[in-house]
């Protein structure tokens, strides 16, 4: 009897060959970083007995400094949570997860159930719909509103013995609105203007007076570029308001010529460094400060 052998052949790969090996793939980059319950517990610890900055130098070295203030308020939130958190992570089975959901909660659907819910908004010609507008209040409504915020303004300035009250408004303001639809005489031709999708531009403003009528310089917040260089961003808004040397030689005038102030940052948005300054123009002046007026 001859002595047979099988002999495995290797199958070769489908696809493409790899001509070169490439770079490793990178790492997915999330936008939020999840925590696990017992590196929460550890960082509260921390926090209790060394302080918020040695506690974030120690568990975050790496973050910058925009990242830096999202996890020291972050970390606030934790100590709020302190007793979930703990309770999570002394238990070994789940002090390694990174949330948690009530028990009976679920996440998903079968197949099954979501054919049935959808056969059950079919059968009944269901559609879902978002609210599109919003109404005001009648005119009774108002006026109720206005009498008992008055009351109640005035028993604060009669228990504190107010002399004046002051009274700031934040608002936008869109000063350069492109409209979307224009109406035109039949037969005209049909223009494209290139606009980059942004139809209008925004500004915030800030506006005071008090109760004896007197009106304050207005505060204005534009949209202007930051600097790339780090040193010229402190210098402009320590300087310039914000603004670059070339954009500050139009705006300085202005502010002299309207008397007001006038900021710029990427956002157009009110922060707290204008805030500041908002409460140095209009109050570091004022005599008798430590007195209540």
């Amino acid at each position: 009897m001859e002595n047979t052998r099988v002999q495995t052949v290797r199958l070769k790969p489908r696809g493409w060959p790899r001509i070169k090996p490439g770079p490793p793939k990178p790492p997915k980059k999330f936008r939020n970083t999840l925590t696990s319950y017992k590196m929460k517990w550890a960082v509260i610890e921390s926090f209790d007995s060394v302080g918020m900055a040695e506690t974030l130098a120690r568990f975050f070295p790496h973050h910058n400094d925009g990242r830096l203030d999202s996890t020291r308020k972050k970390v606030y939130q934790w100590t709020q949570n302190r007793v979930l958190i703990r309770d999570k992570a002394s238990n070994p089975k789940i002090s390694a997860h990174m949330c948690a959901r009530s028990p009976g909660m679920a996440t998903t659907l079968p197949k099954a159930s979501e054919e049935q819910l959808a056969k059950w908004v079919r059968r009944f010609k269901l559609t879902l719909r978002a609210r599109t507008r919003i109404g005001q209040d009648t005119q009774g409504d108002g006026d109720k509103a206005l009498a008992t915020f008055a009351a109640r303004v005035a028993q604060v300035v009669c228990d504190n013995n107010m002399d004046v009250v002051y009274n700031a408004d934040q608002t936008a303001v869109n000063y350069e609105y492109l409209p979307t639809k224009t109406l035109n005489a039949k037969g005209e031709h049909t223009i494209w203007v290139k606009y980059s999708g942004k139809t209008k531009y925004r500004a915030t403003a800030m506006v005071m007076a008090d109760s004896t009528g007197k009106k304050y310089p207005l505060f204005v917040v534009m949209k202007t570029k930051a600097s790339k260089v780090k040193p010229v961003v402190q210098e402009n808004l320590t300087q310039r308001h914000g603004f670059g040397k070339t954009v500050w030689k139009e705006v300085e005038p202005l502010q002299e010529k309207f008397g007001c102030r006038i900021y710029g940052n990427p956002t157009a948005w009110w922060n707290s460094g204008i805030s500041v300054d908002f409460l140095r123009v209009h109050f570091a002046a004022c005599p008798d400060r430590q007195d209540k007026k």
